[in-house]
C-alpha cells in the first residue's frame, strides 16, 4: 500500500528510529517500524498479517483503523485512515493509507 502522513511531524516522528525511541521505547519504536513495512508491503489492508489485526477503531467510525503494536500490559496501536479512492464496504479498495497517530490504550 501506498503511505502517506497525517503531516510532517507524524512523518519525521515514525520515519526515524531515534525520535521513535525517545518518545516510547526500543520495542515500541522495532515493532513500528515492522508494521509500516508491512503496511509498505500489503497490496490492501486486507493482506497485513493477523498479528497486525487491522480493525475499524471506533465501532462508530469505520474510517479509522488500529493496527496494533503492542497488545499486552501497554497496549499501543498505530492509527490509519483510508487515503485516496477506496470504497469503505470493501476493505480489499483500500489500496493506499495515511498515518495519523500512535496512541497507548489505557486499560
Amino acid at each position: 500500500m501506498k503511505l502517506h502522513y497525517k503531516n510532517k511531524k507524524i512523518e519525521e516522528l515514525v520515519t526515524d528510529f531515534v525520535s521513535l525511541k525517545k518518545k516510547y521505547n526500543e520495542q515500541v519504536s522495532d515493532k513500528v517500524i515492522q508494521r509500516l513495512s508491512e503496511i509498505d508491503a500489503a497490496n490492501h489492508i486486507m493482506d497485513l498479517p493477523p498479528a497486525a489485526r487491522a480493525h475499524p477503531h471506533d465501532p462508530k467510525s469505520k474510517e479509522i483503523f488500529s493496527i496494533d503494536i503492542l497488545k499486552h500490559k501497554h497496549p499501543t496501536r498505530l492509527l490509519i485512515k483510508p487515503y485516496g479512492e477506496y470504497d469503505i464496504g470493501d476493505y480489499k479498495t483500500i489500496k493506499e493509507v495515511e498515518i495519523q497517530e500512535i496512541i497507548k490504550i489505557h486499560s
